[in-house]
């Protein structure tokens, strides 16, 4: 295991997050410290960074490196954003960090910027068609994802600091100034070609302030999940806290459920560009990716190890063995097991091909309670699936999967749909149901953990399934335990159920 520091120098704060790296390219982030600074206030368009500010940037960055030496890091990889790269005075802050903390600072370039924000995105997304957005302190990186590829970025100097500042954003607006910063909103985008006619699905917000938009929109609906990744808004939903925010003090922006003081007087700028950004591009929706920059980075580290992910669900499932120090020969037997099942009984259960994604999350981490504590360890799951990194699922089908995990170990445990209103209809129940019961199948199938079942093959016979197996060695117990499943069987799919 390796201890990695990541320090991201932007225009708004400095942020360090510890990445623990397993050998195989697994890693989870174990520590995530912040301190506010405003390298970009006060800069003007040529100017320096304020000398105070400065300071501060030093001191956070002292203090990250005594974290840092403390973990014992074997690497800190820190980099810096915008205001860097505008600020006329920046040798200075790089080399005192240098000479004064130990650490390098590599200042990137706006496309560099919007290349590893996108690095961060497509590891933990895959998104086919999307624009992606980072709005920061000092810059927006905007990114055209086609066909999953790269197709088009741009860094523009629109942030929340120089939009807060440019209109006096602190405070309410009133409908003059709001049209005004609208319009220089569109005027900025306007002056990218490759937006025009973009044909997009999708708006991708990467960064604090999207999480932060997130996070007020939850609160605001009951939300029952308190997940930033893969959260969905529609345009609407974006417009509507935008034109709330305007009749707002600062005061009051800082009572909103959701919004941390210190981004009160910023997050007018900030949703206004994400307004305005999906009204002239025609875009329908938002996403919310909990991973930008700092992950790119960290993907970039695991790629220089010749670990490079394929897909964002199997790297993340995977990760996620090593991090829970789970039996990966058991998790993969009853996943290929359960998969098997699925695909063969797709006549009988007809749920859609979706599902297959679900219920392979389900059955790689139906044992993750196990990290907790033995007894009740299938509610443990339910728990740490939901609130584990795994990436390439809905939020929904993250639910599902957390409940497909339970539920086959404890038929009697309760689906709240009215509590997941959002996420669960009525007929996730039946489609649970049936996932949770292929998933304890395929376990018995494994009882010993010995995987001596080599394969399945199905046929049914008017009202009798048979599950033939092809085995290597004795499978007595997974047989007897396969075959308990027979009366859940007859309930569930309608049929009798025999295992041979």
């Amino acid at each position: 295991m390796k201890t990695i520091g990541i320090i991201d120098l932007g225009s708004n704060s400095i942020r360090l997050v510890l990445v623990r790296v397993g050998d195989k390219g697994n890693f989870k982030i174990i520590n995530d410290y912040k301190v506010s600074v405003r390298l970009e206030e006060g800069m003007g368009e040529k100017g320096g960074m304020e000398q105070a500010r400065m300071e501060r940037a030093l001191e956070a960055l002292r203090t990250f490196r005594d974290i840092c030496d403390s973990v014992e890091a074997d690497e800190i990889i820190a980099t810096g954003t915008e205001a860097l790269r505008r600020a006329a005075n920046r040798e200075e802050l790089l080399e005192r960090a240098r000479s004064e903390c130990g650490i390098e600072v590599r200042v990137l370039s706006g496309q560099e910027e919007a290349w590893y924000g996108y690095f961060g995105v497509a590891h933990s997304m895959k998104p086919e068609h999307a624009l992606l957005m980072d709005i920061g302190g000092g810059s927006t990186e905007l990114t055209l994802v086609e066909n999953g590829e790269l197709k088009a970025s741009t860094s523009l100097h629109v942030g929340t600091i120089n939009l807060t500042s440019r209109f006096a954003l602190q405070s309410r607006l009133e409908p003059l100034q709001a049209s005004a910063l609208e319009k220089y909103l569109a005027k900025s985008f306007a002056g990218v070609p490759w937006l025009r006619n973009l044909g997009c699905p999708m708006l991708i917000g990467i960064g604090g302030s999207s999480r932060t938009l997130a996070k007020i929109d939850r609160r605001c609906k009951n939300y029952p999940l308190d997940l930033h990744h893969n959260y969905e808004m529609s345009a609407e939903d974006v417009t509507g806290i935008y034109h709330s925010l305007l009749p707002m003090s600062l005061e009051q922006r800082r009572k909103i459920k959701g919004l941390s003081r210190d981004r009160a007087d910023l997050l007018t700028g900030a949703v206004a560009a994400m307004a305005v950004l999906m009204d002239y591009c025609n875009i329908p929706t938002l996403r919310v990716s909990a991973n930008g920059l700092r992950e790119g980075l960290i993907y970039e580290y695991l790629d220089r190890q010749g670990i490079r992910p394929d897909d964002p669900l199997d790297f993340s499932l995977q990760s996620q063995i090593y991090n829970y120090d789970l039996n990966e020969k058991h998790a993969r037997q009853v996943t290929a097991l359960s998969l098997s099942l699925y695909d063969q009984l797709q006549p009988l259960h007809g749920l859609e091909p979706a599902m297959a994604r679900v219920l392979k999350a389900a059955a790689m981490l139906h044992a993750s309670g196990l990290a907790l504590r033995y007894y009740n360890y299938p509610l443990h799951s339910f728990y740490l699936i939901l609130n584990s990194d795994i990436n390439g699922l809905s939020q929904r089908e993250l639910l599902l999967a957390a409940y497909v995990a339970v539920t086959h170990a404890k038929q009697d445990y309760k689906i709240d749909v009215e509590h997941y209103k959002p996420l669960l209809g009525r007929e996730d129940v039946e489609r649970i149901q049936k996932l949770a019961l292929l998933l304890r199948i395929a376990e018995g199938l494994d009882r010993t953990m010995c995987s001596r079942v080599e394969r399945v093959a199905i046929s049914t016979l008017g009202d009798d399934v048979v599950i033939k197996t092809v085995a290597n060695g004795r499978i007595d117990l997974e047989l007897k335990d396969a075959n308990r499943s027979a009366e859940l069987f007859k309930k569930v799919f309608k049929k009798k159920l025999l295992v041979v």
